[in-house]
């Protein structure tokens, strides 16, 4: 994807370009144990900073298929990524609802497909 400043290089405003590029969240923090209560993403990239063990961060109900987020993960345990609440989402396959484990200093791109099928691919 184009950065910011070569899309307005193009005489896209500022602001549209930022839609364009996509929004950014630092220093989150991990919460809850379950779907129910992990910590709601409210940007299309992520940064985790604290993940501590079991608790995890779940991707937005706006997200629309063909939307696509990165979570990195900077905590000091593995990560867990839901999809979103109530949508009987898979990520990869797994079971409805499940969680996705993304390592400590990995990162991972979720991209929905449809309402209910989210495919995640994962840093080396």
């Amino acid at each position: 994807m184009a950065a910011t400043k070569e899309i307005m290089a193009g005489g896209i405003s500022a602001i549209a370009a930022d839609s364009i590029t996509g929004s950014q969240t630092t220093g989150i923090t991990a919460t809850g144990s379950t779907q129910l209560d992990a910590k709601a993403l409210t940007t299309t990239d992520n940064a985790v900073s604290t993940a501590a063990a079991g608790t995890g961060v779940i991707l937005p109900q706006w997200a629309t298929p063909g939307d696509d987020f990165m979570v990195y993960n900077g905590g000091a345990n593995a990560l867990l990524v839901y999809p979103p609440l109530g949508s009987s989402a898979t990520i990869n396959a797994g079971a409805a609802n499940a969680g996705f484990s993304v390592a400590t200093t990995k990162s991972a791109r979720f991209k929905m497909l449809s309402a209910t099928v989210w495919v995640a691919g994962l840093s080396a």
